[in-house]
């Protein structure tokens, strides 16, 4: 048994893995710009990435009411990760390049996830991610057929959760739902980041 995460759709792969090219060749991806002359981004790991919004939360949902959103793509440069690629399904069924993430998530998710598996390798897991826009969270959630579910937040982390820590389900979610609940309105919901 181990961690595992689905094969994405050749769609999607191939939307984020052209986008992407395109992006470097025209300098737009930071990381890629800086790199030494030929060197070819690899696109590596995709996972689902889920969101579920604080009223949700609030409603008691768990996790049941994430919903997928995107599915995220690794991308490296000489065995480096050094950006996210991402790609989402358009009303007419199309997959695109939603957008290319080189911000603090990066190291962050791949830290969470490196550490997932070093520490849950061999648990019998789906590999997600999970974002929770109200609480500024992102997180690898491994989603267990037994029901026993393990969130391992990513780097930058919200006050008093450990990134790279594995906390069961349900002793997480509880601090998730008190720290919806404490949110004045005006920061409901958030977009779409990590």
């Amino acid at each position: 048994m181990a961690l595992h995460a689905p094969e994405p759709p050749a769609t999607s792969l191939a939307a984020a893995r052209d986008g992407v090219r395109e992006l470097a060749a025209g300098g737009s991806i930071p990381p890629l710009a800086r790199a030494e002359r030929g060197a070819e981004p690899v696109l590596t790991h995709p996972r689902r990435l889920y969101q579920i919004d604080r009223d949700d939360l609030l409603a008691g949902a768990a996790l049941s009411a994430a919903r997928p959103v995107l599915w995220r793509y690794t991308v490296e440069l000489d065995g480096r990760a050094v950006a996210f690629a991402d790609t989402m399904t358009t009303p007419d069924g199309s997959d695109v390049l939603a957008q290319v993430n080189y911000g603090p998530f990066v190291a962050g998710i791949t830290e969470a996830l490196e550490a997932a598996e070093r520490n849950e390798g061999t648990t019998d897991a789906e590999s997600r991610l999970l974002h929770v826009p109200a609480l500024h969270l992102i997180a690898v959630w491994l989603h267990a057929p037994s029901g026993e579910d393990r969130l391992l937040p990513a780097t930058p982390a919200p006050e008093g959760m450990e990134p790279g820590r594995s906390y069961p389900l349900e002793s997480i979610l509880p601090e998730l739902v008190a720290r919806a609940r404490a949110l004045p309105p005006a920061r409901r919901g958030g977009a779409e980041g990590g």
